[in-house]
């Protein structure tokens, strides 16, 4: 019996360990500006702060037009990315009366302030998606 448990136990093992990489080509990044591309990722249970609060980032310096940018150690479900701009080095979406006033890009390409459900990706296995950041 207790062979039987260990070997179970050692079967639902990878199930348990299995992660996922996202890998992000970020596109149109205008490297005239000033600050940081801020890459944040979010978990469907994480969606009431999407896009403004919450998540998980990535920081980088916009050094050319696309750079790829790589979430690790994801489990499967849904996720939505946005990636955004930050000019003003304030680790912060800017908005105005107009909209964003920073670039902005989020997954599936979504323009104006997208749902959560309208940017979401199923992740199932290792991926890769294109966001474009619109200015």
């Amino acid at each position: 019996m207790i062979i039987k448990t260990g070997i179970l136990f050692l079967m639902t093992l990878p199930i348990f360990l299995t992660a996922y990489t996202l890998n992000i080509n970020v596109k149109d990044i205008d490297t005239t500006k000033k600050g940081q591309v801020i890459a944040k990722i979010f978990k469907e249970h994480e969606q009431k702060g999407f896009p403004l609060t919450g998540g998980y980032s990535i920081k980088f310096d916009p050094k050319n037009k696309q750079q790829q940018i790589f979430f690790r150690g994801l489990n499967k479900g849904h996720y939505a990315i946005v990636i955004f701009h930050d000019e003003n080095n304030n680790n912060r979406l800017d908005k105005n009366s107009f909209g964003f006033k920073e670039g902005v890009g989020y997954s599936n390409n979504y323009i104006y302030f997208p749902s959560f459900n309208k940017s979401k990706v199923s992740i199932v296995a290792n991926q890769v998606i294109n966001i474009k950041l619109n200015y």
